[in-house]
């Protein structure tokens, strides 16, 4: 028991960390859009943008980065920015594959699957950000990743030294906001930590499952 005493404090849940479940998205850095001349060879967003074929947090996010960061409003005269799914960008050894085209009109953004969307969506804001302009430069740009699963964990999930497995506390360890940040940061999974004989009954063990709560898997839509 004396190991694991040190570790005991780490894993009980601080008045001063309950920041950590309710921070949101803020804009990293803003500018004022300055009016110019368009650049030869790149799409400006500075008129304005319309997004079709996307909605979730994804596409919420990226409306907020491009009205928060880039100061650029949503209009229906905007830029449009169409979004699709097709199933044929599929490959072998490559997730979340998608590729997004840069026209003089437009962006046409076609991807394997929903979490596709969102990377390319992201991949966009991130050569925005980096160029600290809304422009985008005519062309095609393909993304996608190798590792079909990225898990992280709550900061300040509790585990069963000192605190308790966190499926048995009321408090929502995982809020939008931080689901948010995960998905920012390219994360699809989370590490929930519990035991099964509390949470799954056993038709063949049931002397040890009698207590399990299986509520408790709702939690996460289990």
């Amino acid at each position: 028991m004396k190991t694991l005493e040190p570790y005991i404090p780490l894993n009980e849940i601080k008045p001063d960390d309950l920041h950590l479940l309710v921070c949101r998205q803020e804009p990293r850095r803003t500018f004022r859009v300055q009016k110019r001349k368009e650049i030869p060879g790149m799409l400006s967003l500075a008129r304005g943008f319309s997004i079709s074929g996307a909605d979730g947090p994804a596409a919420e996010d990226f409306r907020h980065f491009l009205q928060n960061c880039m100061l650029v409003r949503e209009c229906a005269c905007g830029v449009p920015i169409d979004c699709s799914l097709a199933p044929e960008l599929a490959r072998p050894g490559r997730y979340e594959n998608c590729r997004m085209e840069i026209r003089p009109d437009r962006i046409r953004i076609k991807a394997e699957n929903e979490a596709g969307i969102s990377r390319a969506l992201l991949c966009l804001e991130d050569v925005m950000r980096r160029q600290n302009t809304p422009d985008l430069k005519f062309g095609v740009m393909h993304d996608w990743t190798c590792q079909r699963l990225r898990i992280s964990r709550s900061p300040i999930a509790s585990y069963r030294f000192g605190g308790g497995w966190e499926l048995l506390r009321n408090t929502d360890f995982y809020p939008d906001e931080y689901l948010n940040r995960l998905r920012r940061a390219r994360i699809n999974a989370i590490w929930v930590a519990g035991l099964f004989r509390e949470m799954i009954k056993s038709e063949i063990l049931p002397e040890i499952t009698e207590f399990a709560d299986e509520k408790r898997l709702t939690i996460f839509g289990f």
